[in-house]
């Protein structure tokens, strides 16, 4: 998270935020800097207020319990990104995350580390988030 913090203050002008797996409790929190515009959920997390990730998500392998989030999703745009064949986090977990957090859900075959595999796709819907919000 201060490594985020750190990036957001050397940055001018908006920001979207894109993480995947544990990163997406990450820029839950790191999402409420004002330069940040939109967030993108890669397979990821998107816990609530005073949710671990753990809590959020209890049958995600190796999840941690150390982060309690101010949940930027409830004030900014945001999209996810559910794969249809992840094995570390639950479809089930990933789409009521998803729902729960009013995000733009795009769903595209492929594991876990789908922006490996499938970078075409996921690099359109950071641009939709990127057109969204200019």
């Amino acid at each position: 998270m201060a490594a985020t913090k750190r990036v957001l203050d050397q940055v001018d002008g908006p920001v979207i935020l894109v993480g995947n797996s544990y990163g997406g409790s990450i820029i839950t929190v790191a999402g409420s800097d004002p330069k940040v515009k939109a967030l993108v959920y890669v397979a990821a997390l998107q816990p609530d207020v005073g949710e671990t990730s753990a809590e959020a998500a209890p049958p995600m392998k190796s999840a941690s319990n150390d982060l309690r989030p101010t949940a930027a999703w409830r004030d900014k745009p945001s999209y996810a990104i559910i794969a249809t064949e992840d094995h570390s986090l639950d479809l089930g977990v990933a789409r009521r995350m998803a729902n729960r957090a009013g995000s733009l859900v795009t769903v595209i075959k492929g594991g876990h580390l789908i922006q490996i595999s499938q970078a075409r796709a996921v690099t359109r819907v950071i641009e939709t988030a990127a057109r969204a919000v200019k």
